[in-house]
């Protein structure tokens, strides 16, 4: 379980959200450490520059 809080500073309203995995990992590798950092390099790529050139460049949002 991974909870996120977002607060939006211009309306100063707050957000809160909770995000569910599964991981096929033992219980001695998905330690909490192990499983925050596998999370935070998935959308590492996500959010790379060249991704979101490639998105725009192929449609790649717009895909259903």
């Amino acid at each position: 379980m991974i909870e996120r809080r977002t607060e939006y500073l211009r309306s100063g309203r707050q957000r809160t959200e909770t995000a569910y995995g599964l991981s096929s990992l033992s219980a001695q590798q998905a330690t909490p450490d192990r499983l925050l950092e596998l999370n935070r390099g998935h959308w590492e790529i996500e959010s790379a520059p060249q991704a979101h050139s490639k998105e725009v460049h192929y449609g790649l949002r717009f895909c259903a």
